[in-house]
């Protein structure tokens, strides 16, 4: 640190901050280094249960049906197949070997999730998963 005699005031006494930001700093920039975030859906499901254990990766095409029936692509919500195929298509078209999540909600019929399924091989993805809530070790 260095003191310095101001020339107005003599008793006043002066500290340099720049070594205090400079520590604030490099530990921000640490946490956010080694901080790790895992992927959560904002879509509140049921899922049914199973005894494997499935990882998530954020690079999946995450279709989520709930419990009444809404269907929802990323997150957002689609009105009807049509919009969704269509939606797929483009996806395909970017990437054909993509892998698409269905997040069904355990309470939802059958019939949307076959119907989902259904549209998801017309738009020519062939890679399909179904998300479950895991049991494993239990």
């Amino acid at each position: 640190m260095r003191f310095e005699k101001n020339s107005t005031d003599s008793d006043t006494v002066r500290f340099d901050l720049t070594p205090l930001v400079d520590v604030v700093f490099l530990l921000i920039i640490f946490f956010m280094v080694t901080t790790t975030y895992v992927y959560q859906p904002t879509i509140k499901i049921n899922l049914p249960g199973s005894s494997q254990p499935v990882s998530v990766n954020r690079n999946y095409i995450t279709i989520t049906i709930d419990s009444i029936g809404n269907i929802f692509l990323f997150e957002r919500r689609v009105d009807n197949l049509d919009e969704l195929f269509t939606t797929l298509r483009r996806e395909y078209e970017k990437n054909s070997d993509r892998i698409v999540l269905v997040r069904g909600d355990r309470d939802t019929r059958y019939e949307n999730i076959v119907n989902i399924i259904d549209t998801i091989k017309k738009t020519g993805l062939r890679r399909v998963l179904i998300a479950t809530r895991s049991n494993y070790g239990r």
